[in-house]
């Protein structure tokens, strides 16, 4: 929570140096994204209480799909280069 916190001020610091918007709009799906595999993370721990392996399991997961919901708007292939080379990264950021 802290570091959403500080993550809103600092974009709400940004945009009203800047004059720009609080969120772009090319980004707020992937903020939408995140937002939900928080939530989910949070039920699937808060109802199943699933141990450390299942619960890593389940993250890992999660963050995969992260990146493939937002993985034109992080433009991570653009950003890091080195990612390619690796072939199961390069399946997964394309």
């Amino acid at each position: 929570m802290t570091l959403v916190a500080q993550n809103a001020l600092n974009q709400y610091a940004l945009r009203s140096s800047l004059g720009t918007s609080f969120i772009e709009r090319g980004y707020r799906r992937c903020y939408v994204v995140i937002v939900l595999a928080a939530a989910l993370l949070w039920a699937f721990q808060l109802l199943l209480d699933p141990g450390l392996v299942i619960g890593l399991i389940a993250a890992t997961v999660v963050s995969i799909g992260v990146v493939l919901a937002s993985g034109s708007a992080l433009e991570l292939a653009e950003t890091f280069p080195e990612l390619m080379r690796v072939p199961l990264l390069r399946r997964l950021i394309r």
